[in-house]
């Protein structure tokens, strides 16, 4: 179980973002006929949709989570590298990192789609290793950025950005400075990624780099990887099956968590900035898997890259309980509300469940989006178990914070207490507070 108290602890962060840079683009259409010139299925086009890929994905998915991003890699001279650019400026994500190369195409991704199911892809690239001045400019940039950063997330996609040579400056320089390094490889060669703080591959690519057997132990798998990267910690991507991570000589096993999957592409992405914000923060490793578990089951219900957000996270943990917390709960509550419409009834053990009580509460679930009673933290079951079991009651929290605390930290639209038969308004409450105290 997810400690909810960790989520006040996941504070904005400094990123820098490394990895091959491509454009996914998304062709919409539909299936309907078989060519008259050749036995193949005619797609019509009828939409299409460009979107940021490879690490910019990450990217996008850091963006999401509050961080501030700085992105280092290349891009071509040409259309698709300017479309790149682009919507990194519109997302807010800091490009002086990313230099632009004559000769060299922008690799593009483009998806066919039809009726929500990816029935071709489409790709334009030359995977090319980036020259000596290239790289020199990397080098550069990253000395200039390094002081600013919390944390690296590089996304290898083997298209020739990520040499050995720079991938071991990155790596060494980072931890002289002990800022953790985030890699999601496509290397074979696990040497490549050298001392990282963590590599995540998954089962094909773990398998691969391992050299080892289909039929090997995962123990064995991951004990070879760890041994040949040098890496502190590896957590593997199993599909169906979760995720491990292996730290030192400590294994951990998360179960999926996804319901309908509709299309694995970015999953990975996913993972690597939940980690990266989570390993940014200093928060416990296995804290960062089980939240990057739970997203990348957001995102494989999605059609095509997603981003998902900290209160995505939260509403998904929160559906898995009942809808009463504690106080060790406000922290995920606060991420599940956030941006939410939502009220806030403070009521205490002593109240009459009768029809105005009913009636009132009913009344301003209505003037909201959402309703979270505040119980005062010494309160029967049975009263809890009652008013709990009302349809259009969404939280109950038992908490001793006061109602103006309560709904300050979680930032509720309307606050009121249920006093005398009455609903009342904080904000009443408080100037019939200060009047009195005027006068005496």
């Amino acid at each position: 179980m997810v400690k909810s108290s960790l989520f006040g602890k996941i504070k904005p962060i400094k990123v820098l973002a490394i990895g091959d840079l491509m454009l996914d683009v998304y062709t919409h259409g539909d299936v309907s006929r078989i060519s008259p010139e050749a036995p193949v299925p005619v797609f019509h086009v009828k939409s299409r949709d460009q979107k940021l890929g490879g690490a910019g994905n990450v990217l996008l998915n850091l963006k999401a989570l509050g961080c501030m991003c700085y992105a280092m890699g290349t891009v071509g001279d040409d259309r698709s590298g300017k479309t790149l650019l682009k919507q990194f400026a519109k997302e807010g994500v800091i490009t002086d990192g990313i230099f632009v190369l004559e000769n060299v195409p922008t690799p593009v991704k483009n998806r066919m789609i039809a009726s929500s199911q990816q029935v071709l892809r489409i790709d334009e690239e030359e995977v090319c290793t980036i020259d000596q001045s290239t790289e020199s400019k990397l080098i550069n940039y990253f000395d200039q950025i390094l002081p600013n950063i919390d944390v690296i997330a590089i996304s290898d996609y083997k298209k020739g950005l990520l040499t050995r040579n720079l991938l071991e400056y990155i790596i060494s320089n980072a931890n002289k400075r002990g800022i953790p390094t985030l890699v999601d490889p496509k290397q074979e060669d696990f040497s490549y990624y050298k001392n990282a703080t963590l590599i995540t591959p998954n089962l094909k690519e773990a398998l691969l780099a391992s050299n080892m057997k289909k039929s090997s132990s995962l123990d064995a798998v991951a004990k070879k990887l760890l041994v040949d990267s040098l890496a502190e910690n590896l957590i593997i991507t199993r599909s169906a099956d979760g995720i491990s991570l292996f730290e030192k000589t400590k294994r951990s096993d998360f179960a999926v968590h996804h319901k309908d999957v509709i299309d694995v592409t970015g999953a990975g992405d996913t993972v690597l900035a939940i980690l990266a914000l989570c390993m940014g923060n200093k928060l416990p490793l296995d804290f960062g898997v089980e939240l990057a578990n739970i997203a990348a089951g957001l995102a494989i219900e999605k059609l095509g890259c997603a981003a998902i957000t900290l209160p995505e996270i939260a509403s998904e943990l929160l559906i898995k309980d009942s809808k009463v917390f504690d106080e060790d709960h406000l922290p995920l509550l606060k991420q599940a509300l956030l941006g939410k419409k939502f009220s806030i009834l403070s009521v205490s053990m002593g109240i009459s469940l009768n029809s105005s009580f009913y009636h009132s509460i009913e009344a301003l679930k209505q003037s909201n989006n959402m309703l979270l009673l505040h119980l005062e933290e010494k309160v029967d079951s049975s009263f809890v178990s009652m008013v709990s079991s009302f349809s259009f009651v969404d939280f109950v929290v038992i908490s001793s914070k006061s109602n103006q605390s309560l709904s300050a930290m979680l930032e509720a639209e309307k606050s009121c207490i249920f006093q005398d038969n009455k609903l009342i308004s904080l904000q009443k409450l408080l100037v019939t507070s200060k009047n009195r105290s005027s006068i005496s």
